[in-house]
């Protein structure tokens, strides 16, 4: 997977798709989607710093993997610096104002094959401040386009 990350300046037929948000109120129970995209591609970055140490960064991939993690899951268990599974917790304060960050940067991206969807929830009785959020995503715009330069880079 990292040659074929590498290799993507040569390659043709995909494009970056990034997001920056902030100051995202997420009600009681309620959830913030980031993105829901029916393409292929790979998830490279995101990254949430939350007034809630139990609010979740949801991801589901390909409709049937699912990967949820809290400020609170992460600590709990020690992710708090970069790690080759790439999700861990670098900021875990109850503050003055409470701080609490999700990144995910993972050494290789997570590929998904026709739908992706990253999503915010807050499972608490109060309402969440989601300070910032940010996304980095790689999608294969033109299918063809991409085979085609695979073909064309490894075969010259």
């Amino acid at each position: 997977m990292t040659d074929l990350i590498r290799m993507l300046p040569l390659l043709k037929g995909w494009v970056y798709e990034g997001k920056v948000e902030g100051n995202i109120t997420i009600n009681a129970g309620g959830k913030w989607t980031a993105f829901d995209k029916y393409k292929k591609g790979w998830v490279w970055t995101a990254f949430a710093s939350l007034s809630s140490n139990l609010a979740a960064v949801n991801l589901v991939y390909d409709d049937y993997v699912t990967v949820s993690a809290s400020p609170y899951s992460l600590y709990y268990y020690g992710l708090t610096a970069p790690a080759s599974n790439g999700i861990f917790c670098p900021k875990y304060s109850a503050g003055p104002p409470p701080l609490y960050t999700v990144v995910s940067f993972p050494v290789d991206p997570i590929p998904f094959n026709k739908h992706v969807v990253v999503t915010i929830s807050n499972p608490t009785a109060l309402p969440v401040v989601m300070y910032s959020y940010a996304h980095l995503l790689i999608i294969i715009e033109d299918e063809d386009a991409f085979r085609e330069s695979i073909k064309k880079v490894l075969t010259q």
